[in-house]
């Protein structure tokens, strides 16, 4: 089980006839992210530290293609950053985990945090 917690007074008024405010658009993109269970268990798994992407493969037992890829998405919303060295490329969480099981992700000036109990 995960609890995820959001920040009330960080999310903005409601929108209104104008939309959605730019917290809420940010957060709704960041939570769509993160609702693929492939890229939430790469997530995870990096929560544990730095990672290279045939480590990951290893351990989630998945082909590179959909590791990269995933990756690849998990970098252009801004929840990993890539690091290069030599021809392998090391992933890390961009904004490392709180706690022990605790996850933080911000986007559009909202921040969530993910708990295991």
């Amino acid at each position: 089980m995960v609890a995820v917690s959001v920040s009330r007074d960080q999310l903005g008024p409601a929108g209104g006839a104008g939309g959605p405010s730019s917290h809420q658009s940010g957060l709704a993109s960041l939570l769509q992210v993160l609702a693929d269970g492939t890229r939430l268990r790469l997530v995870i798994a990096l929560s544990g530290g730095e990672r290279n992407v045939t480590d990951l493969m290893e351990q989630l037992r998945l082909p590179q293609p959909t590791v990269s890829h995933h990756l690849g998405i998990l970098r252009m919303n801004g929840v990993v950053q890539p690091r290069r060295d030599g021809k392998r490329v090391f992933y890390r969480l961009t904004e490392p985990p709180t706690a022990p099981g605790a996850l933080r992700f911000s986007a559009g000036g909202a921040t969530i945090e993910l708990t295991t109990p």
